[in-house]
């Protein structure tokens, strides 16, 4: 391999010092085979994949998702931190179980969020902000 015909500028450089001891061969390679310009986006093509696949397991560990069946309908509850999505094929028990959520305490505001027909299968589809908790209030 012959170094003397890459040229680093300063920024390129300077990418090139974060990298790890493998990514800097690879980035050397492919800078000799294909030109620093496509070895600089091969390096941040695989820094954001790596990032992406790190954030998909904590995604997956933050989401919650329930599917109960009642009666005859489905309600599907998906619970994000500081937020509570409620799709069901019933709207009466999509309201029932949001107020049972507010007699229990829960302080709900609803996000005004519009169903996404493609990924959605359900008919209704409901979104609230979780505020806060208070204590459980009584009907009477």
């Amino acid at each position: 391999m012959s170094f003397n015909n890459i040229t680093l500028y300063e920024d390129d450089f300077d990418f090139f010092i974060e990298l790890d001891d493998i990514s800097k061969l690879e980035y050397l390679y492919d800078a000799l085979t294909d030109g620093t310009e496509a070895a600089f986006i091969n390096q941040l093509h695989k820094a954001d994949q790596a990032e992406f696949d790190g954030s998909l397991e904590s995604i997956a560990d933050i989401v919650q998702v329930h599917d109960y069946v009642v009666g005859p309908y489905r309600l599907c509850v998906t619970q994000i931190p500081g937020k509570i999505q409620l799709n069901s094929d019933n709207l009466r028990i999509l309201r029932t179980y949001a107020r049972n959520l507010m007699l229990n305490g829960a302080i709900l505001v609803n996000t005004g969020e519009k169903k996404h027909p493609d990924f959605d299968t359900y008919k209704y589809f409901k979104s609230y902000n979780i505020i806060g908790t208070a204590p459980p209030l009584c009907e009477n």
